[in-house]
Parts: C-alpha cells; sequence; structure tokens
C-alpha cells in the first residue's frame, strides 16, 4: 500500500480535530519522544495544541478565540468535559511549543509526501522545457502560503512565536497539500491541476461535519471532500508570465505611525480627523 493510499485509509478513522487523519497522533509523539519531550497530561497538551494550532493557521481570522472554540466543539461532540472558552491556557501551552518540534514536523509531512508521489508526477521522464516551465510553480507556492493562507500577516508578538507561526503556517501547507494528493490519485489528475485555495476552502467546509460524522457516515463525507477537491481545477498556466503589480488599489487613508496608545492623546488627535 502506498503512502496515498494509507493516508486515504487514515481518513475513515479519524476522529480528531482538522488533520488528525493525516497528522496523527501517534506521529506527534514520535517526534515528541526523538525531541524527549515529556509533559502532563493537560487539556492542551501538545497533540491538542499543535492540533488547535493548525485551525488557527487555517481560519479567517486566525484568533485564539477561534482555535478555541474549536477545541471545545470536538470535545463537546466526542462527549468529553469541555474546557473553559478563556484562551490563556491554550495560548501558555502554544507557548511552550518548542519551535524544533513544528519544524521537523514541517519537514517530516513534506518528506513523507514527496516519498508518497506516483511515479508519473515526478520529474524523471520529462524534456527538460516542460520543467524549466514549471518554474513558476515555486511562486505560486509562495504565494499560496502568503496570502491564501494569510501568511503575510504574522500576529505573534514575539521573534520565538513569531517562528513557531511561520512553522505551523508551513506544516499546515504540507498538510494540506498531502490531502490535494490523495483526492489527485482518486481522480487521475495530477496534484498541480487543483485549486489550492479550492482544496482549502473545502477542508475547512468539510472538517467540522466529519469530526461529529458517525463512523459509517464519515466515508461518504471524506468522498464528498476528495471529489470537491479534484473539481476546483486551476488554468492553463503553460508559459505564464505575469507583471509583478497589484492591480487593488490601497484604500485611502492616513498611515498611523506612532503606536496607537500615543496617536490618542488629546495634543495628537486632529492629525487624524
Amino acid at each position: 500500500m502506498t503512502n496515498l493510499k494509507m493516508v486515504r485509509a487514515r481518513f475513515a478513522r479519524s476522529t480528531g480535530l482538522p488533520f488528525a487523519n493525516v497528522l496523527t497522533e501517534a506521529n506527534i509523539l514520535d517526534v515528541l519522544n526523538d525531541h524527549g519531550i515529556k509533559y502532563r497530561d493537560r487539556v492542551f497538551n501538545p497533540v491538542t495544541t499543535i492540533w488547535g494550532f493548525l485551525s488557527q493557521v487555517l481560519s479567517d481570522d486566525h484568533s485564539c478565540r477561534d482555535a478555541v472554540a474549536r477545541v471545545i466543539a470536538h470535545k463537546a461532540a466526542s462527549g468529553a468535559r469541555v474546557c473553559s472558552p478563556n484562551t490563556a491556557s491554550y495560548c501558555n501551552a502554544r507557548s511552550r511549543l518548542r519551535t524544533d518540534v513544528l519544524r521537523t514536523l514541517a519537514m517530516r509531512t513534506a518528506q513523507e509526501l514527496q516519498a508518497g508521489a506516483l511515479q508519473e508526477w515526478k520529474w524523471n521522464g520529462r524534456q527538460i522545457g516542460n520543467l524549466y516551465e514549471r518554474r513558476w510553480e515555486g511562486e505560486v507556492d509562495i504565494r499560496s502560503i502568503k496570502s491564501t493562507m494569510k501568511m503575510d500577516v504574522l500576529r505573534c508578538k514575539t521573534p520565538e512565536m513569531v517562528r513557531k507561526e511561520i512553522w505551523t503556517h508551513l506544516l499546515a501547507y504540507n498538510l494540506l497539500r498531502t490531502v490535494m494528493a490523495v483526492a489527485a490519485a482518486e481522480n487521475g489528475i495530477e496534484p498541480r491541476q487543483v485549486s489550492f485555495k479550492g482544496a482549502k476552502q473545502a477542508v475547512t467546509a468539510f472538517a467540522p461535519k466529519i469530526e461529529v460524522a458517525r463512523s459509517e457516515g464519515r466515508t461518504l463525507l471524506i468522498d464528498a471532500m476528495l471529489t470537491t477537491i479534484a473539481y476546483h481545477r486551476v488554468g492553463n498556466r503553460t508559459g505564464r508570465w505575469e507583471p509583478r503589480a497589484r492591480k487593488r488599489r490601497p484604500k485611502p487613508g492616513v498611515r498611523l505611525m506612532q503606536s496607537r496608545a500615543i496617536a490618542r492623546l488629546l495634543q495628537n488627535r486632529s492629525k487624524y480627523y
């Protein structure tokens, strides 16, 4: 059984938060053991915190409140005792995550995806010109991470947390690409033909339904999710060239060049009317 088929088989057994079917608890525990990390069994243990962090970087508002709400919804649906909606425990648990753990998880998921790729997806056996034309895909990938996953603005406040946020975005990106690869393999197309934004929308839409579904209904939901992901294709990008310029104009307004606390002072308010 190829890696992609193993991932597909895990989908139907998953009962965790989004991507628990790809990044399993066992995967995370292996990395924690490799790094010699011991932890207490709290509500926000490293496994739950990483899954929550992944759902946070994939959400529309990227807020800690949204991540905690997803964890509460998952626990309530599974019959477990729910935690407080206060985000302090989650934020503290997130700060305890080690950056090298997130980096290792991101690198391993990329390696596993590469190892499980079908032979016809690989570049061996292609005229070099075709490979040269695919150089554009590197820039499209960067755009997907920055724009579609909204990593153009990082929200953490300290350098160490910013590094964790970057690696979590890369981990989520690799996991999304893995789901796209499974959808492509089942529908006889290449992963590069699948829309990244469409895949992200489908995964975030189906994930809550898959979480609460009974085992007999989960298979139908997963089939529908993979079919939806494969349906949304990218356009023909042969020989693509795009101007490096933005079409959308910036909104008019005075730029805030000082802290809000200073700008709110009475003597400074006239600058911003």
